[in-house]
C-alpha cells in the first residue's frame, strides 16, 4: 500500500450508479457519486466493492479508485492476527500465575510428568489400540 493510499479515506460502494447517482459508505456517512469524471479505475463499480475516495473541500466525492482484493484481504488478515496476538497475551497473563502456583505445589518434576501424561492421553486417539492386528 502506498503512502498516498494510506491517507485517503476508504469506502464501500453501496449502490452502483444507473439513472440515479450511486452511493458510497465512507466514515459512517453515505455520499452520492457519479461515474463521469469521478471514477478513476478501469473496472466497473460493483456493490460491496472497497474503494479509496478523494473528497473535495465541501466533502463531496472528487475521485474514486478501486482497492485491490489482495490489499483488502491482507489488511483484514493483519487485523485478525493482531486480535489473536492480543487474546493470546491476555490468556498467558491469566494462565501463567496459575501454572506457577501449581508447579510450586506439585514440584517441577511431578508437574512435568503430569503434563506429559495428559499430552499423551489427549494427543493419541485410543482407537489405534482397539484395531485388530
Amino acid at each position: 500500500m502506498t503512502s498516498d493510499n494510506a491517507t485517503r479515506p476508504r469506502g464501500t460502494v453501496i449502490k452502483v450508479p444507473d439513472a440515479s447517482p450511486g452511493l458510497l459508505f465512507i466514515n459512517g456517512q453515505q455520499k452520492p457519486f457519479l461515474l463521469e469524471g469521478v471514477w478513476k479505475s478501469s473496472v466497473a463499480p460493483a456493490a460491496n466493492m472497497t474503494v479509496n475516495v478523494d473528497l473535495d473541500s465541501r466533502g463531496g466525492v472528487s475521485a474514486i479508485t478501486v482497492v485491490e482484493a489482495k490489499e483488502v484481504a491482507a489488511q483484514k488478515l493483519d487485523e485478525a492476527l493482531g486480535a489473536a496476538k492480543e487474546q493470546g497475551a491476555r490468556a498467558i497473563n491469566v494462565l501463567l500465575p496459575m501454572l506457577r502456583s501449581l508447579t510450586a505445589r506439585m514440584g517441577a518434576v511431578s508437574f512435568g510428568a503430569a503434563v506429559l501424561v495428559w499430552l499423551f492421553w489427549c494427543g493419541f486417539p485410543g482407537s489405534f489400540l482397539l484395531r485388530p492386528a
